[in-house]
């Protein structure tokens, strides 16, 4: 007859060398509260100590350095572009503080707090690359310019020596239609003065296609018109201005 087994205590477990060890407590134990966190420090008002504490100064005083601390100099005032003066050579071509180009070096040396000795001899040294800088618009205008010039010079239909006969039409339909009929000659002189302030500023007179133009549109309107309707032989010439104002369709109702 067979005894039986006790069950195994489950409060014991043996490892393999055959030692028991107690079994893993598997308990649920209450969390620990973390402790809580120190409520800030109140800041305590203080009061200066006349014998401890160094002297504040009045309000807007500066504060003197301590004892012993070395005097800071005072910090030098901004320098700006219109406190320096530019060397003699700029100013005999004609250059002021205010020119673009002027104003561009000396706003830099400015930021760079050069004094006025170095700012003289850098721009004496510079001044034929400003110069040119500054002209370089100038000198590009001229040369189209020129270019167009020379172009109306050439052109076998303008220039050559029809150019004095083609200046002298264009002359002449400006002045006839600067202003309306009926004008005094002190208002068609102002108003000639006027275009031809025009063809120069824009460059218009010099300009081969704009040439052309003028030269076209005035050669047939002062080619002798006839009145409409009028039987042969018995029409009469009308001044450019008349062609153009007084023509049937510009006449106003």
């Amino acid at each position: 007859m067979t005894e039986p087994v006790a069950a195994p205590d489950a409060t014991i477990t043996t490892t393999a060398v055959g030692v028991p060890t107690p079994a893993p407590d598997t308990a649920i134990k209450p969390s620990t509260p973390e402790p809580a966190a120190a409520p800030p420090a109140v800041a305590v008002p203080t009061a200066d100590n006349l014998l401890v504490d160094p002297p504040k100064p009045a309000e807007g005083e500066p504060a003197k350095p301590a004892e012993g601390e070395p005097v800071k100099p005072d910090a030098p005032a901004a320098i700006k572009p219109e406190d320096y003066k530019i060397p003699e050579a700029l100013v005999e071509q004609g250059f002021t503080v205010d020119d673009p180009t002027v104003k561009g070096y000396l706003t830099k040396a400015a930021e760079l707090g050069l004094p006025q000795e170095q700012v003289a001899a850098l721009m004496e040294t510079v001044a034929p690359a400003i110069r040119e800088q500054a002209l370089a618009p100038y000198q590009a205008w001229k040369t189209l310019q020129d270019q167009w010039s020379a172009e109306i010079k050439a052109d076998p239909e303008l220039g050559g020596a029809k150019l004095g006969e083609t200046v002298a039409k264009i002359r002449q339909g400006i002045t006839a239609f600067a202003t309306k009929p009926g004008a005094t000659a002190e208002q068609v002189a102002a108003e000639v003065a006027k275009v031809d302030e025009a063809l120069r500023i824009t460059g218009a007179g010099n300009n081969p296609t704009f040439v052309r133009l003028l030269h076209h549109a005035f050669s047939r309107l002062t080619e002798g018109n006839h009145v409409a309707g009028s039987p042969p032989g018995g029409g009469q010439k009308r001044s450019p201005a008349e062609v153009l104002f007084n023509h049937a369709d510009n006449r106003k109702a």
